[in-house]
């Protein structure tokens, strides 16, 4: 999954990416909080997170930001503007499945040229 993401910032700001969406239990989902610098990666199974990864990372209000989230078999990869900066060990132990999707708290934000391939 590829998208371009972008926060007009703010207190408590989130913009999340729903990478593989089966339902609001379970997801792997890329949260971007603004206001801590912080990309979190997590995957969730019958609502409980089941694996989680974060890495500070500055995230700039208005700058957008070419996110890339791949699955290897074993591993999450999330690259931003092409760099790898964590990867996150599938807990699951299966293939991802669902579909894509986002949502914005705190802030208002920008979701663009989504690709699923």
């Amino acid at each position: 999954f590829e998208a371009y993401l972008e926060t007009a910032g703010g207190p408590g700001n989130q913009v999340r990416f729903l990478v593989w969406y089966t339902d609001k239990s379970n997801t792997i989902e890329l949260v971007m909080k603004e206001e801590f610098d912080r990309w979190i990666l997590k995957q969730r199974n019958n609502k409980r997170v089941i694996a989680k990864s974060k890495v500070i990372r500055e995230i700039l209000p208005n700058q957008p930001y070419i996110v890339n989230i791949g699955f290897d078999g074993m591993q999450f990869h999330l690259l931003v503007n092409d760099e790898e900066v964590l990867t996150l060990n599938s807990a699951a132990g299966s293939t991802p499945f669902g579909r894509a999707g986002f949502s914005v708290k705190a802030s208002s934000g920008t979701f663009d040229e989504l690709v699923i391939y």
